[in-house]
């Protein structure tokens, strides 16, 4: 199936308070499984889908990606500690504040593999202006699946120097820096690059469209570097050459399509609600005499197994779901009233105060009508404002443990329904 690349031309006005699709122009191209262009144009973000539909013949694509300009992005390498992945992964804020002059809350940070041992590549945006753009996309009824920048799709090898030299810019990423520059800056950059030494002699690989910069033709006698002049425009090089498989996606943890999926609370917690009816039947049932008591009892397990492993994921060896989620929630007494409250004040307190959220776990103890549950949220913040909402109600809430991870946060709480 065919995959569509858009381009941002002007996302500096995402740093506008009020902005709307009409106000974003966007480059675009249409590549078949082969990675040829079928079609490719200019239009505002409001028309763009109209526009492709009618030069692509196409109203579906299995990747959908966006570029934004490197100027609302930093790259960063850099060295985390921590004893696990998973520990480097939660230490990475951290590490990452000292690059950065705003709020590292205010910021959002994507990251490449995370390896013990290794260096971390990052890039780092502002969450705000990503979330403007990326809510322009949606309301176009455009679901985005990856995100970069033109500079992150230079070519760089060992020690060597990759360049990206369009007709406005130019592009120059080492091993460990990237940065998006005009014709005078990299004449100053590239002058500390091509000064050779004992130990090194330097490679600069540039990759020229149709470029006019006065540099690039000064340095291209160079012995040290190398000039390739690309027949094809910029953007379409960079849709047709795009490595998935390398390439940081900007689109990760609140701003994944996987997660913004499972963000989906309500539908959640109906499945938990639907969950536990047919567990009820299904007891009813097995308790029933008669062939159709069986049969039906037989349907019951099997769509109760289904069931419990949608709320819990797969669990193997489960031979009687009603029993494990019984053990899961605690509730021998069948008194669902309690439960049933908690978990729509809980859902209800979701969606009027958190925007992106993500439930890990949830467990209820009928004895003590308490209802505990691990979720992530994107910040302080927002789990702030979750337990105030939720205070306000007949329900105390206790923060059990917050710390850094997921989607920002995450937290386990422990709900109470007073007497």
């Amino acid at each position: 199936m065919n995959s569509l690349f858009v381009r941002l031309l002007n996302e500096s006005i995402s740093h506008v308070d009020e902005v709307s699709p009409e106000d974003f122009v966007c480059d675009w191209i249409v590549l078949n499984e082969e990675s040829e262009p079928i079609a490719e144009g200019t239009a505002a973000l409001n028309e763009l889908m109209r526009e492709v539909q009618e030069g692509a013949q196409s109203e579906s694509f299995t990747k959908t990606v966006l570029f934004i300009s490197d100027a609302l992005t930093l790259f960063i390498q850099t060295e985390v500690p921590g004893k696990s992945s998973s520990q480097m992964i939660k230490a990475l804020p951290f590490t990452v504040e000292s690059y950065v002059s705003t709020d590292i809350e205010e910021m959002h940070i994507a990251r490449g593999p995370v390896r013990r041992g290794s260096l971390v590549d990052c890039v780092v945006t502002e969450r705000e202006h990503l979330s403007r753009i990326v809510e322009n996309f949606a309301e176009c009824g455009i679901e985005l699946t990856f995100c970069s920048t033109i500079g992150m799709q230079v070519q760089q090898e060992g020690d060597g120097v990759g360049v990206f030299a369009d007709t406005s810019n130019i592009w120059v990423r080492t091993k460990d820096q990237l940065a998006q520059m005009d014709d005078e800056a990299f004449s100053e950059a590239v002058d500390f690059v091509v000064q050779p030494s004992d130990d090194t002699e330097p490679q600069i690989h540039i990759k020229n469209f149709t470029s006019t910069h006065r540099s690039i033709n000064s340095i291209g006698k160079s012995p040290f570097v190398e000039v390739e002049e690309i027949q094809d425009g910029l953007f379409p090089y960079v849709a047709r050459n795009f490595d998935f498989e390398s390439t940081i996606n900007i689109l990760q943890g609140e701003f994944s399509t996987r997660d913004r999926s499972a963000l989906d609370t309500k539908r959640w917690m109906t499945t938990g609600t639907v969950a536990l009816t047919c567990l009820l039947v299904y007891m009813g049932a097995v308790a029933g005499q008669g062939i159709w008591a069986d049969i039906r009892a037989d349907a019951l397990t099997s769509e109760a197994k289904d069931l419990y492993e949608s709320i819990y994921g797969s669990s193997p060896g489960i031979r009687n779901p009603a029993t494990r989620m019984r053990q899961r929630i605690d509730s021998t007494q069948g008194e669902a009233g309690s439960f049933e409250f908690l978990v729509n004040e809980f859902s209800k307190s979701v969606d009027r105060t958190v925007s992106s959220s993500k439930i890990i776990n949830i467990n209820y103890r009928d004895s003590q009508r308490t209802l505990t549950t691990d979720l992530e949220l994107t910040s302080f913040e927002a789990l702030d404002r979750f337990e105030k909402s939720l205070n306000q109600g007949p329900i105390s809430v206790k923060i059990e443990t917050a710390e850094l991870g997921g989607l920002g946060v995450r937290a386990k709480l422990t709900l109470t329904l007073e007497q």
